[in-house]
């Protein structure tokens, strides 16, 4: 069995957005890994894949300590933590424009000061 079979065979049971994006991911590894074997610097391998540089310097010590195979299930396996939600509460987003305003454009440290103080009296 191929390499690419033996690792797509995995996402048969997910969603197909969840699907697309894993292959994307992983293909990337994998033509990084190959770019690699025939030679290209780890520089020209991040230009032509549009990934930093450091990205692909951690994939390719990665492979060489685990092989491809196991480093692309492991970095499936990665990327499927639970990550907190990105979007600030709208009352938090109002009560620190209110503590910037009042306080002319106040440091993070001193919004959550006000913040501890405002939420210890009310």
């Amino acid at each position: 069995m191929s390499r690419e079979r033996i690792i797509l065979r995995k996402f048969d049971s997910l969603p197909l957005e969840e699907q697309t994006v894993d292959v994307q991911k992983q293909t990337e590894i994998v033509l990084a890994w190959e770019l690699y074997e025939q030679g290209l610097s780890k520089s020209a391998i991040a230009r032509r894949l549009g990934r930093h540089r450091e990205t692909i310097i951690e994939w390719i010590k990665a492979i060489e300590q685990q092989g491809l195979t196991a480093f692309v299930e492991a970095s499936q396996q990665a990327c499927k933590v639970p990550r907190p939600a990105r979007q600030v509460d709208a009352l938090v987003k109002r009560h620190i424009w209110a503590v910037r305003e009042r306080e002319h454009d106040c440091c993070g440290q001193k919004i959550a000061y006000f913040w501890s103080v405002n939420t210890a009296s009310g």
